[in-house]
């Protein structure tokens, strides 16, 4: 039997979600034996035992580079996405060519026999809701309309590719996207409840001293903030008791500034503290009463997983998958995206106790579970695979 081996492309997986899920996935994947080539831009990080990495050229300096103003972002971005379509293509497919199978994910190649969709772009445009001449101005976003142009293509029956769908609330945009149900499959993932409920390091003692006196911290992370409901949280944060803090991190590429102005207008610059990018969540974690992230559209974040391992409650709106883990009173609550009933969440779920209580709302939702799904579809794939070869040979 032809022994399997698997490569994953993967665009910037550091700080990332979806390139947490990669990293987990590819550790245990090699840790079975399996031959694994994970294919990136990212340089800084250490790979698994095991792991083959085949770096894009040119990638770690784009991801270096820091743009001072929000127009060099986007450009920054398009290069990233446009260089990493193409010098990863031309990495993956000659081992693709050479019975490897290949899973792309987010399509961010043009080649693999499996598209692991941690986002679904065309969705999320479709479920903001925004009247006709603001759709017409986000299709003008040449980043936004090439990724849905790409997991169209990409994601079209005529290729015949398989689709990872990483939670079942993201099973219908999957299935509408790949046009029926026949090449779909639910891969959930998972969160590393050891790491997480681990005690926490230190946090910085700057951030220590903005804490002080404070009575209620609330922690939303994400990157990118009008998509993930920040208005409506600083918005709701006007509301709440002025000793309560909100902490940002994440969102490098944001304009930052005008989210500062949006929390002066409400009145409470003095309780916003952006902490910019963190790599490891842990330490805010540890100081959080409260997850909190009203977003417009998601298909699994990562973080509410890592919120809940680390025994914090969440607050969450319904288009946030990880809500159906939420039990009002134990672990947390579910909102609107209405200021006043985000503020009544976060309220009630700072009741709750932190700790294994709310940790075991993710007991099942481990990482070994997950990379048994990733798995079972490229043995699937290599066995179709290998079948098909034999009867060519014999033809």
């Amino acid at each position: 039997m032809t022994r399997l081996r698997v490569v994953h492309v993967a665009r910037d997986i550091v700080g990332t979600g979806g390139g947490e899920v990669v990293r987990q996935v590819t550790a245990l994947t090699a840790a079975r034996g399996v031959e694994v080539v994970l294919v990136t831009d990212s340089t800084d990080f250490v790979p698994a035992p095991g792991v083959t990495v085949k770096t894009v050229a040119g990638g770690g300096a784009l991801i270096a580079w820091q743009p001072e103003h929000r127009i060099g972002w986007h450009v920054r971005h398009a290069l990233q996405i446009a260089w990493f379509t193409v010098a990863s293509s031309m990495i993956a497919l000659p081992l693709r060519m050479r019975g490897y199978v290949v899973f792309n994910h987010n399509c961010e190649s043009l080649v693999g026999q499996v598209l692991v969709m941690h986002n679904v772009f065309s969705a999320e445009l479709t479920r903001r809701h925004l009247s006709r001449p603001r759709m017409f101005l986000a299709y003008l976003n040449p980043v936004r309309a090439i990724r849905i142009a790409k997991e169209r293509v990409l994601a079209a029956p005529v290729w015949g590719r398989r689709l990872l769908a990483v939670s079942q609330a993201a099973l219908p945009d999957v299935v509408a996207l790949a046009g029926g149900h026949d090449r779909v499959s639910v891969t959930p993932n998972g969160v590393d409840l050891t790491k997480f409920s681990a005690e926490p390091g230190p946090i910085d003692v700057l951030l220590a001293q903005q804490l002080v006196g404070s009575r209620t911290v609330v922690l939303f992370i994400g990157h990118e903030f009008a998509r993930k409901g920040l208005p409506e949280l600083i918005a709701a944060l006007a509301g709440m008791p002025s000793d309560t803090i909100l902490l940002v991190a994440g969102g490098e590429s944001q304009d930052r500034e005008r989210y500062r102005i949006m929390a002066e207008k409400s009145g409470v610059a003095s309780n916003v503290v952006f902490l910019g990018r963190v790599d490891d969540v842990r330490p805010v974690l540890g100081v959080a009463d409260v997850f909190c992230l009203p977003s417009h559209y998601e298909t699994m974040p990562l973080v509410a997983l890592e919120a809940l391992a680390a025994g914090v409650p969440i607050v969450l709106t319904p288009e946030c998958p990880a809500h159906r883990l939420i039990v009002s009173g134990a672990n947390g609550e579910v909102t609107s995206h209405d200021p006043e009933e985000i503020g009544r969440a976060i309220a009630k779920a700072a009741l709750v106790v932190k700790g294994d209580a709310v940790r075991a709302s993710v007991a099942e939702m481990s990482w070994e579970r997950t990379t048994a799904g990733y798995l079972q579809v490229a043995e699937g794939i290599a066995t179709r695979g290998s079948v098909a070869r034999r009867r060519r040979v014999a033809a």
